[in-house]
């Protein structure tokens, strides 16, 4: 297959792949499979590295976290020698694995390496997103500011890039946060925004979501306040996301939605109406098997028939909500069932079981109380190793930066003493034409040449590149072992970022030479015309490992 053909066929089949990632994942996987044994096949590094990307992202769409863990190490153990961006990516994926399996330090280490990764590779698609998860993971340890402090440098990276779809996520899970917080306003704010960019843009998904938050702000504030105006416009916000939600054929979207509706429109005094939501999000839920879903609207149809005096009805639906909460151990909503069946039992005047079902209610309370308490200190210990971590983090960034500050304090003086040595050089020949002093000059120019293919000062420079880039030159040679000892040496001085002109002078050879050299490298590197040796390869070559927080 000529070259050309075989990364057509990979980007053809990857494309193919992210057509099908939502509606048939599995079609899609089996795509990516293909391009990837092609990758492999013909050694396309970076192909292989964008279809092990898209099954990362596609393990993840369908909660196979172990997968995406075992896939993402195999990438960043088989494909070091790719650029740094790449490597963010599989980090970031990694710690979105370990944060939805609820290992909070390993998602934090594997977040702050792909914030790094991205930051040295400049690419700022990659820096957004490290950001925007590791939010998500101060959001769960109810660190808001640091989650904010993310989320707004994700937001000013996003409108750099004009990266309109992150610009409508992020202002939704601002919106989320500060809705958390009960700081209705700044979330009002925020879901609008996403609205407005989502609107704009067609994001669809985008779109049914924030409107949805929106509306929960409205009903919130409407039930608090018992203002009809805010129920209306929640309302309006619900039956706008259901629109969308039916067109995408979201199920369990929809049955929230029917939910959220019903209780609206019991709120409004809409009782026929009320019912209809709620019977209609009833036989969704059951259809595709969402339980908390339906456990919620078994709730909400116990309530309503409770105002309706109808004790009878109102029991069935609570009695068959508690056996299905308890089924899956969701103790909020256990405690949300026993509150109305205490209301039930007071309403029929059945005081003895109000009394029993208040104790129960009682103990499930103290239990949730203990648990949040553990769970609280458990947070809190890992906020502190978490800070810790980055404490020592940044320690070894200013350690980093004083090294890489010594290393081109020592390139400056070989590059200066190179030049000297050239220049005395230079004289010493004009000067050997003197037959008085012939001998004397012989001696010097055979000391200046020992001088400067034995100088100290570039053993010491090997020694300090090494411990900046540990197994640099290793990684590299590894990856590429068609290059020669020369090219691998002119490689460390222009990782060094020393130009055509220092390098000949350190090297004692013609630029001309040093092009030449470069040029030699580009072609077995494989770069193309507009890419940049340094970023594109030898960046990308420093795959520093995190280390784990004790």
């Amino acid at each position: 297959m000529p070259q050309q053909a075989y990364k057509r066929t990979v980007r053809d089949l990857l494309s193919q792949a992210e057509t099908l990632r939502h509606t048939a994942p599995q079609q899609a996987l089996e795509r990516v499979q293909a391009a990837l044994e092609i990758a492999k096949t013909k050694h396309y590094t970076n192909g292989m590295a964008e279809c092990l990307l898209l099954k990362c992202e596609l393990e993840l769409q369908a909660q196979c976290f172990p997968q995406v863990i075992e896939i993402a190490h195999e990438a960043l153990e088989t494909l070091k020698a790719i650029d740094a961006s790449y490597l963010s990516a599989f980090h970031r994926l990694m710690g979105l694995a370990y944060w939805k399996q609820g290992d909070f330090k390993s998602a934090v280490v594997h977040g702050q390496q792909a914030l790094s990764l991205a930051t040295a590779s400049k690419d700022k698609k990659a820096k957004l997103l490290a950001h925007q998860n590791l939010a998500h993971i101060y959001i769960y340890l109810d660190d808001y500011d640091e989650a904010l402090s993310h989320l707004h440098l994700a937001l000013s990276l996003a409108q750099e890039l004009g990266a309109q779809e992150q610009l409508a996520i992020v202002h939704n899970y601002i919106g989320l946060i500060h809705w958390n917080q009960g700081k209705d306003e700044l979330a009002m704010s925020e879901f609008e925004a996403s609205i407005k960019i989502a609107e704009t843009f067609d994001f669809q998904r985008h779109l049914h979501t924030a409107l949805h938050n929106l509306g929960n702000v409205y009903a919130r504030r409407g039930e608090l306040h018992s203002n009809p105006d805010d129920l209306q416009k929640a309302l309006c916000f619900f039956e706008k996301s259901l629109n969308i939600e039916e067109t995408l054929k979201d199920d369990n979207a929809i049955a929230l939605s029917h939910n959220n509706i019903g209780n609206v429109h019991r709120l409004l005094g809409s009782r026929q109406k009320a019912l209809e939501h709620y019977h209609t999000a009833l036989a969704l839920s059951e259809k595709i098997g969402a339980k908390y879903t339906r456990i919620d609207v078994l709730i909400n149809l116990g309530l309503f028939y409770i105002e309706e005096k109808n004790f009878t009805t109102a029991h069935l639906h609570l009695n068959e909500a508690l056996a299905l909460s308890e089924s899956v151990q969701s103790n909020s909503q256990i405690v949300d069932i026993l509150d109305a069946l205490t209301q039930l039992y007071k309403s029929q005047g059945q005081f003895k079981e109000a009394l029993e079902t208040q104790e129960r209610l009682n103990q499930v309370q103290r239990k949730i109380f203990n648990t949040n308490a553990d769970a609280r200190l458990k947070k809190l210990q890992l906020a502190m190793q978490i800070e810790r971590y980055i404490h020592e983090r940044n320690a070894l960034e200013a350690e980093l930066a004083r090294k890489q500050s010594a290393l081109q304090a020592l390139t400056l003086t070989l590059t200066q003493n190179s030049q000297l040595i050239a220049e005395l050089r230079d004289e010493l020949i004009k000067l050997k034409n003197s037959p008085s002093s012939e001998r004397s000059f012989d001696a010097l120019l055979q000391k200046l040449n020992a001088h400067t293919s034995q100088n100290r000062d570039s053993q010491i420079f090997q020694q300090q590149f090494e411990l900046l880039h540990p197994n640099f030159l290793t990684r590299l040679s590894q990856a590429f072992p068609q290059l020669t000892p020369t090219e691998l040496k002119l490689c460390t001085l222009l990782k060094s970022n020393l130009s055509s002109k220092d390098i000949a002078r350190l090297l004692n050879i013609s630029v001309r030479s040093v092009e030449s050299h470069r040029l030699s490298i580009r072609t077995k590197l494989r770069l193309k015309r507009k890419d940049n040796l340094v970023q594109f390869r030898l960046k990308g070559l420093d795959f520093v490992r995190p280390f784990l927080i004790s």
